[in-house]
């Protein structure tokens, strides 16, 4: 399926609105969709998983300079949202488990280690689910 960042954006703040989120919460998605439609532009609009995880890698806030966690959260929950919704045609609200994300190492070396990791499991194309259990195993590891 080859879909525009517009075409997956407008179908995740559907179901966002259909699911009874707040006002608030959907135009927070909507502000994320945006930043990564800015992104997408270079590609003509395209959402491809490389993108995504471009954009979910983009955890330094341009106001501070510092790594921002809630930056990290918020762009990987539409990340998989995404990439759910490219891979199965569906928006699966259920990856978007916000506030239950377990701790990270605090060493900056580790982090890269658990980013990389990440991006090498999605790339093999792994379930959602295993990949959220192999990323369980590598944090507990690294903490």
């Amino acid at each position: 399926m080859d879909a525009t960042v517009r075409q997956i954006g407008e179908r995740v703040v559907a179901a966002l609105e259909a699911a009874g989120y707040t006002r608030l919460t959907v135009l927070e998605y909507v502000k994320w969709i945006r930043r990564l439609e800015e992104l997408s532009r270079r590609q003509a609009g395209v959402y491809t998983p490389e993108l995504g995880a471009e954009f979910a890698s983009m955890t330094t806030s341009p106001r501070t300079g510092k790594f921002s966690d809630q930056r990290r959260k918020a762009h990987r929950r539409l990340r998989d949202l995404f990439d759910s919704c490219l891979l199965t045609g569906t928006v699966d609200l259920s990856l978007n488990r916000r506030g239950q994300e377990p701790a990270v190492p605090q060493a900056q070396a580790f982090i890269a280690l658990l980013v990389s990791w990440s991006d090498e499991i999605a790339e093999r194309g792994l379930a959602a689910e295993t990949r959220g259990a192999y990323n369980r195993v590598a944090r507990g590891y690294l903490l």
